[in-house]
C-alpha cells in the first residue's frame, strides 16, 4: 500500500477519518504502524497528504489529515478498450488502469470473450471498485478510472465511441494493438493530440471482421512487440509505449 486511499464515507470532520476492514489490517499488520506515526493518504478524486495515527478504536483506526494540494497526472489523457478477459485477468486489467492513471476503461465483447465472464463476480460494481482502489493506492494516484461495460461490439465502435468523441473538446488518436501489424507506436501521430484510445484484444486477438470495424473507424494497427502476450501484460506493455511517447512529444 503505497497510498492509503480516504474517501468522503471514512471522514468524521474536516481532518479526522476513519478507517476499517483491509485498509485497517493492513496498517496494523503489513505497516505495523502505531500512534503517532504518519502514512502518506489520498483522498479519492481529490489531493494528497499525510495522515497521523490518533489512536486505534474497536475496528478503526483515525487519521488525522493534512492535505498538500492535487495530485498532479502527468502525460497523455488515455482511454483503454478491452475485450472482456477471464475474471481473475481483469482483475489484474483493472488494478493496472489505475495504477498507471488511465482515465476511463471500456470493457467490450469480443468474439474470443466467453459470455459467461459477463455474469461473473469480478464484474460486480463492489469488485471492479475495490480492484480499481487497490491500483490506485500502488500507483499512488487519487483520480477513479470511470468504467462502462459494453456487450455489443459493433454498437460499441459504430455508435457509442463516435458519439463519445464527437461530444468531446480537442484531437484524439485511436489505436488497436495486433500481433500480426508491423508498425509501432509513430511519435507523429500524437502531436496536438488531447486524448488517446487504445485498443487491446482477448486471448487469442481479434478476428478479422474486428478489426476491419475497428479499422473502418480510424483506429491504426500497431504492434507492442513480436510477442503474443497474456492480456495482462499486454495492457502493461501497450500503455508504457503510449505513455512514453505522450510524453516524449510533449517535452519536445
Amino acid at each position: 500500500m503505497n497510498l492509503l486511499i480516504l474517501t468522503e464515507e471514512d471522514r468524521l470532520s474536516d481532518q479526522l477519518f476513519a478507517v476499517s476492514g483491509k485498509r485497517r489490517r493492513h496498517i496494523i499488520n503489513i505497516l505495523r504502524a502505531a500512534e503517532g506515526d504518519t502514512l502518506e493518504v489520498g483522498l479519492l478524486d481529490g489531493a494528497t497528504g499525510s495522515g497521523t495515527i490518533e489512536r486505534f478504536e474497536k475496528g478503526k483506526v483515525i487519521l488525522n489529515c493534512i492535505w498538500q494540494g492535487p495530485i498532479s497526472v502527468a502525460g497523455a489523457d488515455v482511454e483503454l478498450i478491452c475485450a472482456l478477459p477471464r475474471p481473475q485477468t481483469l482483475k489484474k486489467v483493472l488494478q493496472t488502469v489505475a495504477t498507471m492513471a488511465v482515465s476511463n476503461i471500456h470493457i467490450i465483447n469480443a468474439n474470443r470473450v466467453e459470455q459467461c465472464y459477463f455474469n461473473s463476480s469480478a464484474m460486480s460494481g463492489e469488485s471492479i471498485r475495490d480492484n480499481l482502489l487497490e491500483g490506485l493506492s500502488q500507483g499512488k494516484t487519487t483520480r477513479l478510472p470511470k468504467v462502462t461495460v459494453n456487450p455489443r461490439f459493433r454498437c460499441f465502435f459504430e455508435e457509442f465511441l463516435p458519439r463519445r468523441i464527437s461530444a468531446q473538446s480537442g484531437e484524439s488518436i485511436k489505436l488497436v494493438a495486433d500481433v500480426d501489424a508491423d508498425a509501432y507506436i509513430n511519435s507523429s501521430l500524437f502531436v496536438n493530440r488531447r486524448r488517446i484510445y487504445l485498443a487491446i484484444g482477448p486471448e487469442g486477438g481479434w478476428v478479422p471482421f474486428e478489426l476491419e470495424i475497428m479499422l473502418q473507424q480510424g483506429f491504426i494497427a500497431i504492434t507492442i512487440g513480436d510477442w503474443p502476450l497474456r492480456v495482462e501484460n499486454a495492457v502493461v506493455a501497450a500503455l508504457a509505449q503510449v505513455k512514453l511517447v505522450a510524453q516524449i512529444v510533449k517535452q519536445v
